[in-house]
């Protein structure tokens, strides 16, 4: 069974789907800066292995020059 994307159903039958940059500021729309600086940071953390707000310094890959003695 083949299920229709939600939005699809929203729109109603027949509907154009919104292009990728009308999606991205409906959904940039209800966020504020601290919002998004929070969301950008916390995406660059995962991808460093930095560790992340509240939480012990651990660091899977350590910063240059640190070996971590």
């Amino acid at each position: 069974m083949k299920m229709k994307p939600r939005l699809t159903e929203y729109l109603g039958p027949g509907a154009a789907a919104p292009d990728p940059s009308t999606l991205m500021r409906f959904v940039l729309a209800g966020k504020t800066t601290a919002d998004l600086v929070w969301e950008f940071d916390y995406a660059l953390r995962n991808l460093t292995g930095a560790p992340m707000p509240n939480e012990p310094e651990r660091w899977l890959m350590p910063p240059e020059g640190n070996t971590g003695a």
